[in-house]
């Protein structure tokens, strides 16, 4: 007889305890066999109430560079998943849009080792997304916010050096020459969502890269958490990949919407099986609404 599947939710947190806990309480509200794992930012603040192991991360998280990667790493480690385990990694600010037990019947009918988002290669800009991952990532000291940033954002480009980097509080890196790659025709770069789902075999495939050649590759780029699973995951013909971004997320200009209430329908009509980027309260009701579940203690 074949063995059931499990599932593991892992949680990345770093700043509002009050939204993690309520994602917590609605995963169990619906799934309560499922293992919750909270990954939480050493320099965040102690959560307020926790019923679920939680991960302290060895190094705080800086966006942009590979503390991410690690912190992934390391919990994809502790956490010891087994072959028939699923893997599911959201964000604090992620939310479920259907019911998780249906989710998680998709997932062991899928008859897939991992969930990972290949979108990038029909996006047009993938040639200079990719190009991240071809190039040394060098952080400018000083370049979070101010005049100093969007002189060096303007300037810089127009001189040839290319910069990567996001929202104001956040460093700049410039995009440095590499004289050697690893990648050739059976290693192409691959890159999508940090919210990827793996099986336990595909998390084993991923953790067996630790400390090679490849690792300390991507650990030199900018954001190497969007490109190290998937360029291992996606190279290797023994593994069995289902194109899914779970997520679902509506970009203005290079940054997630913040959704409301107003876009309640938008998110009902998606194929999203959660969505990023919803803090409105209001918002959150609905949607355990839709699903018959109740998170009433954090109900305003």
């Amino acid at each position: 007889m074949a063995v059931a599947d499990s599932f593991t939710y892992l949680l990345t947190s770093y700043h509002n305890s009050d939204r993690v806990v309520r994602l917590v309480e609605r995963i169990q509200a619906e799934v309560p066999d499922a293992r919750i794992v909270i990954m939480r930012d050493r320099d965040s603040a102690p959560l307020e109430s926790t019923s679920c192991e939680v991960f302290i991360n060895s190094r705080p998280i800086e966006w942009g560079d590979d503390s991410f990667l690690e912190a992934l790493l390391e919990s994809m480690s502790l956490l010891k998943l087994a072959d028939n385990e699923w893997l599911t990694v959201l964000s604090e600010d992620s939310y479920p849009l259907r019911s998780l037990r249906d989710y998680q019947e998709a997932l062991s009918l899928s008859d897939a080792d991992c969930w990972l988002e290949q979108s990038i290669l029909e996006n047009p800009a993938a040639d200079d997304l990719l190009g991240r991952y071809l190039h040394h990532a060098i952080a400018i000291p000083g370049s979070r916010r101010g005049p100093l940033r969007a002189a060096l954002r303007l300037i810089l480009p127009k001189i040839g050096i290319p910069v990567d980097g996001g929202r104001s509080g956040t460093r700049l890196f410039i995009r440095a020459p590499r004289l050697h790659r690893p990648f050739g025709p059976s290693l192409k770069p691959r890159m999508g969502s940090d919210w990827f789902v793996l099986k336990g075999r595909a998390a084993t495939r991923i953790l067996a890269a630790r400390g090679t050649a490849l690792e300390r590759y991507y650990r030199k780029t900018f954001i190497p958490s969007e490109g190290f699973v998937h360029t291992v995951l996606l190279n290797d013909n023994t593994i069995n990949n289902q194109p899914v971004d779970n997520h679902y997320r509506r970009f203005e200009g290079a940054h997630a919407r913040m959704f409301t209430l107003a876009d309640f329908e938008e998110l009902l009509d998606s194929e999203g099986w959660f969505a990023r980027k919803i803090l409105d309260v209001a918002l959150l009701d609905r949607f355990d609404i839709v699903v018959g579940v109740s998170t009433t203690s954090f109900r305003q």
